[in-house]
C-alpha cells in the first residue's frame, strides 16, 4: 500500500512536470511573437516618423510659399493704390485739399466735426 500513494505523488509530479514544459513552451512562443509584433510596430514606426517628417517638411515649404506670396500681392496693391493716388491727383489736383475739408466737416475717427453753421455765425 506505501507503493500506490508514492506512484500517485510521482504522476500527479510527472503530470505536473508536463504541464510546466507545456506552459514554458507557450511562453516561449508568446515571447517570440511578442518580440515579432515589436519589430513590426518599430518598422511601422519608423515608417510613420519618416512620413510625418516629410509631412512637416511639406507643410512648412507651402506657408513659405503662401508668405511670398501673400508678401508679393500686398506688394502689388500697395503699388496699385499709389498709382490710382497719382492718377487722382494729376486729374484732379483740389482732391487733397477737398477730402481734407470733407473730414473737417464729417469729422474723422475719434474727432469732433465742425459745424459750418457755426462758423458762419458772428
Amino acid at each position: 500500500m506505501d507503493k500506490e500513494p508514492k506512484t500517485e505523488v510521482l504522476q500527479e509530479i510527472d503530470f505536473l512536470r508536463e504541464d510546466r514544459n507545456k506552459l514554458e513552451a507557450r511562453v516561449a512562443f508568446l515571447e517570440r511573437r511578442l518580440l515579432e509584433r515589436t519589430s513590426q510596430f518599430e518598422t511601422r514606426i519608423d515608417a510613420l516618423e519618416k512620413s510625418l517628417l516629410k509631412t512637416a517638411k511639406s507643410a512648412n515649404d507651402f506657408e513659405e510659399a503662401l508668405m511670398r506670396s501673400w508678401r508679393r500681392n500686398n506688394q502689388q496693391l500697395e503699388d496699385a493704390f499709389a498709382r490710382i493716388a497719382n492718377i487722382e491727383l494729376k486729374y484732379f489736383p483740389n482732391l487733397a485739399s477737398d477730402l481734407t475739408q470733407l473730414h473737417k466737416v464729417i469729422g474723422e475717427t475719434g474727432s469732433q466735426p465742425e459745424c459750418p453753421e457755426e462758423r458762419r455765425k458772428p
